[in-house]
């Protein structure tokens, strides 16, 4: 499962009024594919034997720029991580949850 969340695009409950893109294998949450198989993941392209959830019609909306975005992943076969991240003059920026920049 990955799930991308940003401000908020939808009536809902807090946690599902934010996601922006989210993407599962379907039925359950073991029946995804191993990491070694995925290889990457693009923002708006879902892989083959994945569905999308959000946007539950239509595809990924476009980034915007200045926002800060937050993905959270999870297979079969790997930790969970959370990786948060800022759109800037179409380019991506590592932040930290605040949004504050991760200099590495």
């Amino acid at each position: 499962m990955l799930r991308m969340q940003g401000q908020k695009v939808r009536e809902s409950p807090p946690i599902e009024a934010s996601i922006v893109w989210e993407i599962s294998s379907g039925a359950d949450r073991f029946g995804g594919k191993h990491l070694e198989e995925l290889e990457s993941i693009t923002y708006g392209e879902i892989p083959t034997g994945y569905v999308q959830k959000y946007p539950e019609q239509g595809k990924a909306p476009p980034l915007v720029d200045g926002q800060h975005y937050g993905v959270f992943f999870d297979t079969v076969n790997g930790n969970g991580a959370h990786v948060y991240f800022t759109y800037r003059d179409g380019r991506i920026i590592e932040t930290d949850f605040r949004g504050g920049e991760v200099s590495r």
